[in-house]
């Protein structure tokens, strides 16, 4: 396979680079992510000279392994003369911090500490908690570096597995649809990763950092026989192999398995997840043609009940992820442009290129996560509508949707009732469903080791 030839296309695709750009690696001293370094590293050699750094997160779980994997990798960046930004996650009872000793030569970028993201403090964390930690890592130095983009190493094995993960938590196409090849980072971090602060900008666009997988058509057994080739080493993660962690069971025991049944399964799941992705994003788009950009959420619940349940669903969740988190609403009246073919109706909201659309992104990056309502919640709001009469449905972390006199309103935290105001709930993310019992999610939370 030409490795480097892949690479390339996917960039092109990506959008490669430019001059002066700064790219932040993600390098955990695995095989994936060192071949994606030099990946990069070849690029810049023969194009545009742009910048790059190296990322390294030790989990703080591995001892004596982990401190060996850091070195490994700040060796790796000092031979190449790149900026090293390192941090370890302590796992004490006292809370999970990182504190940043950061080598970053010719570079002004200030100490700063990572606090707790909304994991619990574990000695063994979950790996829903690491990946958590390790994207607010990754923000927190492309914002003190001020990177355009951060570039993490998952291949297609990662992408097959992925799908096979979100099909066992019961998603629809946008999970089935698996990682993308870029994403904002505040779109890539969980609900409950959301916290106070001003809203972080970063790099020349003015916007969150871009996660760019350029790696992620390339199956791992090649990026390593490509290293192997030009005799570049890299280190094993032991925790890999723990069969604590789901993706490692579905990694070590499912995949084998699946390609013993069909041979190139794990192709042909990663096929199936670019086609999903094509799908959702035509339902996507649908769905903000029913919406215009105002600055309060009103959906007239008749009309949300006529629209195909696919295309409601989208609408629910885009309507209250708006309404409830961010001063972007949208309406939805019958009688105006919601009467035409959804075809033929005007964009919901240029994501790119408005003032709308910026400050959405950037109210998104400063809380750490774009919030929607789980899938049963979506259901459960249909099903208001649908039947027509006046009440309420919880969402979670204080968000409802109400229904009054045939219209459906959506409110954050901010508008909750004084009697709810306070009240322990649960974050729930997009993919992750939610009980008929609104607080069903935090009861079984609680008895979780």
């Amino acid at each position: 396979m030409d490795v480097y030839g892949i690479f390339l296309r996917t960039l092109r695709r990506i959008g490669p680079p430019t001059a002066k750009q700064r790219v932040l690696v993600a390098v955990s001293g695995g095989s994936d992510s060192v071949a994606l370094l030099h990946l990069l590293l070849k690029l810049r050699e023969s194009g545009p000279a742009f910048d790059l750094a190296v990322a390294h997160l030790d989990h703080g779980v591995r001892g004596e392994a982990g401190r060996k994997d850091a070195a490994f990798v700040a060796d790796l960046a000092a031979h190449h003369g790149l900026p090293l930004l390192a941090g370890r996650l302590d796992t004490s009872p006292s809370g999970i911090q990182t504190d940043m000793k950061e080598d970053v030569p010719h570079q002004d970028v200030p100490h700063r500490t990572l606090s707790d993201h909304g994991g619990r403090t574990t000695s063994l964390p979950s790996e829903d908690h690491l990946r958590r930690a390790r994207l607010a890592f990754l923000g927190e130095q492309a914002e003190a570096w001020r990177a355009d983009c951060i570039a993490l190493g998952h291949t297609r094995d990662d992408q097959a597995e992925t799908t096979i993960l979100n099909l066992l938590r019961g998603s629809g196409s946008r999970g089935l649809g698996g990682m993308r090849l870029t994403r904002r980072l505040g779109e890539a971090m969980d609900a409950s990763s959301s916290g106070a602060g001003p809203p972080r900008t970063t790099g020349r666009s003015g916007l969150p950092p871009l996660i760019i997988r350029p790696v992620l058509e390339i199956p791992r057994a090649d990026l390593r026989r490509w290293l192997s080739a030009q005799d570049i080493s890299w280190r094993e993660d032991s925790t890999n192999q723990s069969p604590r962690y789901l993706r490692n069971r579905v990694r070590a025991e499912l995949m084998p398995l699946l390609e013993d049944l069909r041979a190139g399964s794990r192709d042909t799941l990663a096929r199936a997840a670019g086609l999903l992705q094509d799908d959702n994003d035509l339902l996507e788009s649908l769905a903000r043609r029913e919406l215009s950009g105002l600055d309060s959420v009103n959906l007239d619940a008749r009309h949300l009940a006529s629209l195909p349940r696919a295309l409601a669903r989208r609408v629910v969740r885009i309507a209250a992820s708006q309404g409830t988190s961010g001063p972007t609403g949208a309406l939805l009246r019958s009688g105006t442009a919601a009467d035409a073919s959804p075809l033929d109706r005007p964009p919901l909201l240029a994501r790119t290129g408005s003032a709308g659309a910026d400050r959405t992104n950037r109210d998104s990056a400063a809380h750490g996560a774009v919030w929607a309502p789980g899938s049963r919640q979506v259901e459960a709001v249909l099903d208001l509508a649908a039947a027509g009469k006046g009440g309420q449905v919880d969402l979670g972390r204080g968000h409802v949707a109400r229904l009054r006199k045939g219209t459906l309103t959506f409110a954050g935290p901010q508008h909750e009732d004084p009697a709810q105001k306070g009240a322990d709930r649960e974050p729930l993310t997009p993919e992750q469903p939610a009980g008929k019992d609104p607080h069903e999610g935090r009861k079984k939370s609680n008895k979780s080791p």
